[in-house]
C-alpha cells in the first residue's frame, strides 16, 4: 500500500475517533445536566451519574490530547493514565449492568436491589481506604487519638447510610457494605457473560496501561511499543467509551421508565453505535 493511502487511513481513523470524543462528551454533559436537575438523586441514579459525569470530563481532556498525538507523540503517555481510569470505571459498569438485568433484558425488583447493593459496596470502597490512611497516620503520629476520632465521626455524620449503628467513641466505624471487588475479580464477574464478553476484553489493555501508571520493569518497553499499536489501542479503548455510556443511558431508562428523556437519546446513541460499526468494517 503506498505511504500516501496509509495517510488516508491514518486520518480516516483519528477523525473517527474524534467524533466519538465529541460524541461522548455531548450526550454525557447532557445527561448529567438532565440528572442534575432531578436532584437529590436515589442510590442507583447517583451511582451512575457519577460514572457518566467521569465519562466525559476525562474524555474532554483525552480529546485535546489526542488532537496532539501527530505532532507530538509524547502525549500517548499522558492519554494512557487516563484510558486506564476509564477502563476500569467500564468493568464497574458491566458489572453493575450485570446486577441490574440478571438473566434477561430488563430490570426486576430483585436486580434493582441487586445493582443498588453492588453500588454501594464500590461506593464505600473509598471510605474504607480513607479510615485505613486515620489508622496509620494516628500510628504514625501525624495525628491525634482526638483527632481519630473527630475524623471518624465526621465521615458517620457526612455518609450515614454506609455505616452501622456508631457511638462515636473513636473505634472505627463498620461499613454496612464491606466487600471489595479487585479490577480482577470485576473482569471475571462479567468475563463469561455473552452480552459482555467483548467489553470485558478491554481487560486486557487495563493491565497495559497499568504498567504506565505503576512503575516497572515493563514500563520501558511498554512505552517504546510501535505508535500504530499504540493508536489502535486508544481507538479500542474510546469505542469501549461509547459502548459505556450506551449501557448506563440504557439503565438509566430500565430504572427511570417514566422519564421520556432516556428513550430519546437511548435511541440517539443506539444509531451511532450501529453507523460506528458499519464505518469500522470498511476501514
Amino acid at each position: 500500500m503506498c505511504l500516501s493511502m496509509l495517510y488516508f487511513f491514518k486520518k480516516k481513523k483519528l477523525k473517527n475517533t474524534l467524533n466519538d470524543l465529541d460524541f461522548i462528551i455531548k450526550h454525557g454533559e447532557d445527561t448529567c445536566k438532565h440528572l442534575h436537575q432531578q436532584m437529590p438523586l436515589n442510590g442507583i441514579n447517583m451511582f451512575i451519574y457519577g460514572l457518566i459525569e467521569r465519562l466525559y470530563l476525562s474524555t474532554i481532556g483525552l480529546r485535546n490530547l489526542v488532537l496532539q498525538i501527530d505532532k507530538e507523540p509524547r502525549v500517548e503517555y499522558s492519554i494512557g493514565i487516563i484510558l486506564r481510569t476509564t477502563i476500569l470505571d467500564i468493568l464497574i459498569a458491566l458489572n453493575f449492568h450485570k446486577a441490574l438485568i440478571g438473566k434477561g433484558n430488563s430490570t426486576s425488583e430483585g436486580g434493582a436491589v441487586a445493582s443498588e447493593q453492588f453500588a454501594n459496596e464500590i461506593l464505600s470502597d473509598g471510605l474504607r481506604l480513607t479510615m485505613n490512611y486515620f489508622e496509620n497516620a494516628k500510628g504514625e503520629g501525624l495525628i491525634t487519638e482526638g483527632e481519630l476520632k473527630a475524623n471518624y465521626s465526621d465521615l458517620v455524620n457526612r455518609f450515614p447510610i454506609f455505616f452501622k449503628t456508631y457511638l462515636h467513641d473513636g473505634s472505627r466505624p463498620d461499613l454496612v457494605f464491606a466487600a471489595y471487588y479487585s479490577p480482577q475479580k470485576l473482569f471475571l464477574n462479567v468475563y463469561q457473560q455473552k452480552e459482555f464478553k467483548e467489553l470485558s476484553k478491554l481487560y486486557d489493555l487495563y493491565q497495559f496501561y497499568s504498567k504506565y501508571d505503576h512503575y516497572g520493569i515493563l514500563y520501558f518497553e511498554l512505552i517504546r511499543q510501535p505508535m500504530s499499536k499504540k493508536n489502535e489501542y486508544i481507538a479500542d479503548v474510546v469505542r469501549g467509551m461509547l459502548f459505556h455510556l450506551f449501557s448506563m443511558i440504557r439503565a438509566l431508562g430500565l430504572v427511570n421508565s417514566k422519564d421520556d428523556y432516556y428513550e430519546g437519546i437511548f435511541k440517539e446513541i443506539e444509531q451511532y453505535l450501529m453507523h460506528r460499526i458499519s464505518v469500522s468494517t470498511k476501514i
